[in-house]
């Protein structure tokens, strides 16, 4: 009778408790959030060299140069992690929302830059940043396309230097210049021939 009883009691209790366990079953799970999505080289116009990311949320700071490390090491740049230099030297700045990037300071030759994007929904990379490595050139990249909306801000971690201005006319030697007033004079004498010629013609 006791066995019985137990059973019941046992029955009645996992009874009891199963509404609330299939209350918490048919809840559905959290939908995970989307990965950000990959760069490609046509993110850029001029297009770039190399890409890497996308990397979740603003890593752009002092306190995430690991992660650039990581970001920048994937397209071939070596970096020191100094961040501060590059606050310091105006390579880091926000940027209003267009797909128009305008720099603050001329790119030359190739040139690594990391890109921030804050959303832009539809047409956007979503809260992410990637690190580009771009050609330049030697006449100086002053502005470049970027595929998506929400453009936040830029860190510019190297590029290469002005071409130097071309090299003055060279001075002429001495007898150059002496042939020169030569020919001068005899120009001169020339023209005060022909007015002579022309006052007793």
């Amino acid at each position: 009778m006791r066995k019985i009883l137990l059973s019941v009691a046992a029955v009645t209790c996992l009874a009891g408790a199963m509404p609330a366990f299939a209350k918490q079953n048919n809840n559905p799970a959290p939908s995970p959030a989307p990965a950000p999505i990959a760069c490609t080289l046509a993110d850029l116009n001029p297009a770039a060299l190399a890409c890497s990311g996308f990397y979740d949320k603003n890593i752009l700071s002092n306190s995430k140069v690991d992660d650039q490390f990581t970001g920048l090491s994937a397209i071939g740049f070596n970096w020191d992690k100094d961040f501060s230099a590059i606050e310091a030297a105006g390579n880091k700045y926000n940027l209003p929302d267009s797909k128009t990037v305008n720099l603050a300071k001329p790119l030359y030759g190739l040139s690594y830059i990391g890109i921030h994007f804050g959303g832009g929904g539809a047409n956007g990379a979503g809260n992410a940043t990637a690190f580009y490595k771009i050609d330049a050139g030697v006449n100086g990249l002053t502005s470049f396309m970027v595929k998506y909306q929400g453009i936040s801000s830029i860190a510019i971690y190297s590029t290469g230097n002005a071409p130097p201005p071309p090299p003055p006319p060279p001075i002429p030697e001495p007898s150059t210049w002496a042939l020169l007033i030569s020919g001068f004079g005899l120009v001169g004498a020339a023209a005060r021939r022909r007015v002579r010629t022309a006052a007793f013609g």
